[in-house]
């Protein structure tokens, strides 16, 4: 029982070798010999590929030994796992989503195609590259359904507990694989999970929460949040974003859901109509102006120097901003995170960038000059200082928590609405990746001028401000 990687002579070129896999299988799976063509599979995957095929050929063995399965033929299943792999490998070396769903028909005219996407990365050709992981992209999302049954097989593969697995699989149909509480379904299971939103989900356990005891209704929320997160951790879907981040049931009789997370402390559209119109073009103002349209924390706003401000100009001759978000070497720009370092788009409407363009020519240095940095809070109190006065006026019924870090929690949550590329909004916002591999190719390739474009025909800055 073994799978190795052979070289044989092209038949095309007798001076050629190509790679080939090379697969024998053990009498418990039928015995069948077999040799796959892997030439256009990455070279350094390939002892990777092979480790991984002889670790599944033997916990495949030791499962059929002693079962009425032991001796037929498995050669039809193997093959099936290698096109699989494949596949899989091939889409982390392409940029291609590993979530996508494929049927089992479309398996081989699948493969081809990634394997042809790979020729053509290999060979330098960004621009058929780029149409190639569009064209894949049009494939649907994993539905509600789907998901379910995926977060059930694992775990019923895990060593749960029996009265932990049997907590956990309460919020699923069994046979669907979609989600319900007290027999009360959360949309049909054929749903694209891209159509879950933090509303809906909130209403839904509102209706599902009646008549059930605290404890109950708390391990629901536990179940449902770690459903959701489990997606957002290991399936890698483009678009997708955790509706169910910071969600916990309140106090009390009632146990009505509770958006405690970064939804309730946003500015709704409705303020950001109100607070926006009312700035001038003052420190405070444009430090709201800024946090508004970029989604930037008060601090890395009001730390921006001269020549941190870029003004640029689409080949449509719409003027906006580039704005380089950067620690510099004495140490007076400081940064939440690693991933804070990047830059945005201040794409304002074309007579607030004249204003800012006659604001930045009157300084020198720090656009900020107002401000006086703090050497351990850095500028946030005292920029706090200078909005607070406007946000007292438009505002006055403002609820607890809303403030200044508002304005980035309003940009975050219609980036998230509008359903843009997961790794640009992290990188738009300043967010972790961790180990995020999905679209490498597209946030490499993201000019300033194609994020401008981006944010503006998702509606980020509608009702904001107008010419």
């Amino acid at each position: 029982m073994s799978a190795s990687i052979t070289y044989r002579q092209s038949a095309k070129n007798a001076a050629t070798k190509t790679p080939a896999l090379e697969v024998s299988l053990p009498r418990v799976l039928g015995g069948k010999r077999c040799c796959l063509g892997i030439a256009r599979l990455p070279v350094l995957e390939h002892q990777g590929f092979v480790d991984r095929l002889n670790a599944y050929l033997k916990i495949t063995a030791l499962r059929v030994r002693g079962t009425p399965a032991e001796g037929l033929d498995h050669m039809s299943t193997v093959r099936k796992w290698i096109d699989e792999e494949m596949i899989r490998v091939l889409q982390y070396s392409s940029g291609v989503s590993p979530s996508m769903h494929f049927e089992a028909y479309a398996q081989q005219r699948t493969l081809e195609t990634l394997m042809a996407l790979q020729h053509q990365q290999v060979m330098g050709a960004p621009l058929a590259v780029s149409n190639a992981l569009q064209a894949a992209e049009v494939l649907q999302a994993p539905t509600v359904g789907e998901l379910g049954k995926r977060y059930l097989a694992e775990l019923e593969a895990s060593s749960l507990a029996g009265g932990t697995l049997r907590n956990k699989k309460q919020i699923f149909d069994s046979e669907t694989g979609g989600l319900q509480v007290a027999g009360k379904p959360l949309y049909a299971a054929s749903t694209s999970i891209l159509d879950v939103t933090r509303a809906q989900l909130v209403e839904w356990l509102n209706e599902t929460l009646d008549g059930l005891a605290d404890g109950t209704k708390s391990n629901r929320y536990v179940e449902v949040q770690s459903f959701f997160k489990w997606i957002a951790d290991t399936q890698n879907i483009r678009g997708y974003i955790n509706p169910a981040v910071s969600l916990k049931p309140k106090a009390g009789k009632a146990a009505k859901a509770s958006t405690s997370g970064d939804s309730s402390r946003r500015w709704t559209d409705a303020q950001l109509a109100t607070i926006l119109p009312a700035t001038k073009s003052d420190t405070g103002g444009w430090l709201i102006r800024i946090m508004a349209y970029t989604g930037l924390r008060i601090d890395e706003a009001a730390q921006l120097h001269k020549a941190d401000c870029t003004r640029m100009v689409t080949e449509e001759g719409e003027a906006f901003y580039s704005l380089t978000i950067a620690v510099d070497e004495d140490g007076t720009k400081k940064l939440k995170t690693g991933a804070a370092v990047r830059t945005v788009i201040l794409g304002m409407p074309q007579r607030y960038v004249e204003e800012f363009t006659a604001w930045l020519e009157g300084v020198d240095g720090h656009i900020f000059p107002k401000l006086k940095r703090n050497p351990i809070k850095g500028y946030t109190d005292a920029a706090a200082h200078q909005t607070k006065k406007i946000l007292t006026a438009t505002v006055p019924d403002a609820r607890r928590g809303q403030a200044n870090h508002s304005f980035r929690h309003a940009f975050v949550d219609r980036c998230e609405k509008s359903k843009m590329p997961l790794k640009l909004i992290k990188r738009v916002v300043g967010h972790s990746q961790g180990d995020d591999v999905t679209l490498g190719a597209y946030t490499s390739d993201y000019t300033p001028e194609a994020v401008y474009k981006e944010l503006k025909a998702a509606g980020i800055w509608d009702g904001l401000l107008e010419d």
